[in-house]
């Protein structure tokens, strides 16, 4: 059987001609064999291990994301500790200043703090 290629599917050429009975084009009738059996099943394959890639993907990105949570978190939590350890930090130095009856910024820049040093 002769074929003629139409495109990147091979036609028999009884398909072209009128006065031969017409049938339904199988998957033998191509030359890739891809779409046979098992091309099919590779295919299959190969999908169902990108799909498990695919969820392990989705599950390391969930779990990273939670991570991210626990890290923000985490932040807020040392920055509300530093931000308390710096007010009792001040009400010191404005004692200091009180009893030595100087105004605070002498005091800090007897301490050699800088006003950007926080």
């Amino acid at each position: 059987m002769t074929r003629v290629s139409s495109g990147s599917l091979a036609l028999p050429a009884s398909s072209l001609d009128p006065s031969q009975p017409k049938r339904p084009i199988t998957p033998q009738d191509s030359d890739t064999g891809s779409t046979g059996p098992k091309g099919f099943s590779s295919k299959r394959e190969k999908l169902d291990v990108l799909q498990q890639e695919c969820n392990a993907l989705i599950s390391e990105l969930d779990s990273s994301q939670e991570d991210a949570e626990l890290i923000v978190k985490k932040h807020i939590k040392q920055l509300k500790r530093y931000n308390e350890l710096k007010d009792v930090a001040l009400s010191l130095v404005s004692l200091i200043a009180d009893q030595k009856h100087l105004p605070v910024q002498e005091i800090l820049d007897e301490m050699k703090v800088e006003p950007g040093d926080d």
